[in-house]
């Protein structure tokens, strides 16, 4: 009987709280995807992440959804462990076959896999777009397509901004691309090509409030009531900051404020104890100034905890600016 095999492309879609893994998560390096563009039977290699959906001919109680894990293998009861990264559909359905002759009483059996999530060639894209997440095909998807995946642009979308942030070598790169322009000349095709684990931010062109744009507003994130951008003047104390922002929560830990700031010509980020301010009345206010990232962190919680959860709902102007900054200072 001839041996058969499925490639699906379906799209991993997830909540934007796959976002906060982002760049936690072991990334596909370019190694990969060029092994996969190199195939020589011009299907697609199965990578390490990917979802795929194993089933046996006249065995239902064989089906099941397995992860390709770290080192490359999937667990397939009753034959255990089995290489799969660097085979195609195909080619991995024949040695499952292969492998359950043994047990099984008829001998040779039809094997089908199908590559359910393409997570080893996914990319993640956040920002200001309909369905934030991490989507997944064949081969890595070009930027407007993972746009489009992610159900395009809002109305308050930069598309002329839009911020790739790659993890490659020593550290994590950003550049920039015009895909309004792209778009208005037609050569979207001509537009850099993305890499497995890139992650695609598409910016806001206005705030959320008042109009301003992220250089005449002051980013107010974490633990307060209205998370956004909000317009400043140029010397603003941080308490009407946190005033337009609607006031910490009451899990906000006032002791310790981070403020990201410029110094000069570089990033820092200041701690500011506002509980003492008000156990003891002080009078000397912290002053904020437009383009700065205010950000109340969680009780009982680190910063750099907190601040890796807000990845997850990077959906306004203000969380976008403080991922792009953090990375800008921590290369």
């Amino acid at each position: 009987m001839m041996r058969w095999s499925h490639v699906s492309r379906r799209v991993a879609r997830g909540s934007a709280v796959l976002l906060c893994l982002a760049l936690a998560l072991p990334l596909a390096t370019p190694k990969v995807a060029r092994a996969q563009a190199a195939a020589p039977t011009g299907e697609y290699v199965i990578g390490i992440e990917d979802v795929l959906q194993v089933s046996v001919w006249a065995h239902p109680e064989l089906e099941r959804t397995v992860n390709v894990g770290p080192q490359g293998t999937i667990i397939f009861p009753p034959i255990g462990e089995i290489k799969a990264t660097g085979l195609t559909a195909r080619q991995l359905s024949d040695r499952i076959a292969d492998r359950l002759s043994t047990y099984l009483r008829q001998g040779v059996s039809t094997v089908t896999v199908i590559v359910r999530d393409h997570l080893s060639q996914s990319v993640y894209v956040t920002g200001n777009v309909s369905r934030p997440g991490r989507y997944g095909a064949e081969t890595p998807l070009s930027i407007f397509s993972a746009i489009n995946e992610a159900g395009g642009a809002q109305t308050n979308g930069d598309l002329s901004r839009v911020t790739i942030i790659r993890r490659a070598g020593t550290g994590p790169h950003q550049f920039t691309v015009d895909v309004a322009k792209a778009l208005r000349e037609g050569t979207t095709a001509s537009l850099p090509a993305l890499m497995a684990g890139d992650m695609v931010i598409v910016p806001a062109s206005v705030s959320l409030v008042g109009g301003a744009g992220n250089e005449e507003a002051v980013g107010v994130l974490g633990e307060v009531n209205r998370p956004g951008l909000y317009p400043v003047s140029t010397n603003e104390d941080l308490w009407v900051a946190l005033a337009l922002a609607g006031g910490p929560t009451g899990r906000g830990n006032l002791s310790n404020v981070r403020v990201l700031t410029r110094d000069q010509s570089a990033q820092t980020a200041v701690s500011v104890n506002l509980l003492e301010t008000l156990q003891r009345g002080n009078k000397a206010p912290f002053i904020v100034h437009p383009g700065d990232i205010v950000f109340v962190d969680t009780k009982g919680i680190s910063f750099w905890q907190g601040f890796t959860e807000l990845l997850g709902v990077t959906r306004d102007a203000a969380n976008l600016v403080a991922v792009v900054r953090v990375l800008q200072n921590n290369p």
